[in-house]
């Protein structure tokens, strides 16, 4: 996989997983709905992010949030697993013990 299949998928994955399409003004969930301006820019993120599908079920904030993290994280895993050619060694490692440590509130 290349950077760009990778940010691809992690469009594609966002797209289906966390936006969905408001009924009341066809607009995208993050959007604020007392602007305009806002709901253009959300549809032409969307536009450029290349979403053809989206949720069909809206998620609460904080899935939402929870979610956008999880999937982040993931692309940001494979992103540097993309770059270990240079930098040579296990220093990922380090960034996943860092994480255990954090969720374990040490």
């Amino acid at each position: 996989m290349n950077f760009f299949d990778l940010r691809k998928k992690y469009h594609e994955h966002i797209c289906a997983q966390i936006v969905w399409i408001k009924p009341e003004g066809s607009y995208p969930n993050f959007a604020d709905s007392s602007s305009k301006s806002s709901r253009a820019i959300a549809s032409a993120v969307l536009r450029q992010m290349g979403c053809g599908f989206f949720r069909r079920d809206p998620l609460s904030d904080q899935q939402t949030g929870k979610l956008f993290e999880e999937i982040t994280r993931d692309f940001i895993s494979e992103a540097f697993n993309l770059l270990n050619h240079l930098r040579p060694g296990k220093w990922i490692s380090h960034l996943k013990l860092y994480q255990t440590l954090i969720s374990m509130n040490i």
